[in-house]
């Protein structure tokens, strides 16, 4: 029998299984990703974040901050997103949103030990996420001030409530229809010239 008292864990590697919530045990997140009292939402980006490895190489070695910066990693990326293009705007509210449910209930499920969601509360974080939507940075800082603009979940709760019609069939007909137009239009000056 291993050392940790459990027989259904190989003896080879009883630093990988000390605990289920130990921060050095791999199984820690694997744990929480397959909890049925985790909205699927958040369950299925902690499973997509196991399934990429993402999570798995953080925990050997157990530094909380490589977690973070693993998940805050693809809200980085540095295009910027047309404002008619709905679906990439309803993609990276959804991003923001895992990200900050997948901190949210890694805090939570280490008994708060560790706070992953104040390592996202940053000016950098921030505005790589705005930068990618110039044409709401002015309505994000009127709508928040002071050190509220420097709160995730206050961005979040912002791309939410930007992109909640971005999901109306109606809006999404007149947004291609416009495209059309404008695709057209060009084309006719073009030839024009």
């Amino acid at each position: 029998m291993p050392a940790c008292g459990r027989s259904d864990i190989p003896s080879e590697e009883p630093h990988r299984f000390l605990h289920p919530y130990h921060p050095k045990s791999t199984r820690a997140l694997h744990v929480v990703a397959t909890q049925a009292w985790i909205r699927p939402g958040v369950a299925n980006a902690l499973g997509r974040l196991w399934a990429q490895d993402i999570l798995k190489v953080s925990c050997d070695y157990g530094a909380p901050h490589l977690v973070v910066d693993k998940v805050l990693a693809g809200l980085k990326v540095r295009s910027i997103i047309p404002k008619q293009d709905f679906a990439a705007l309803r993609c990276l509210s959804r991003d923001v949103s895992a990200a900050c449910a997948v901190l949210a209930a890694l805090a939570t499920r280490s008994g708060d030990i560790y706070d992953y969601t104040a390592q996202a509360n940053t000016k950098d974080l921030i505005s790589d996420v705005l930068a990618r939507i110039p044409y709401w940075q002015t309505d994000y800082s009127a709508q928040y001030e002071g050190f509220e603009k420097l709160m995730f979940r206050n961005l979040v709760t912002f791309l939410e409530s930007k992109t909640i019609l971005s999901t109306d069939p109606l809006i999404i007909a007149a947004a291609e229809k416009t495209k059309a137009i404008n695709a057209s239009s060009r084309r006719q000056n073009a030839s024009a010239t």
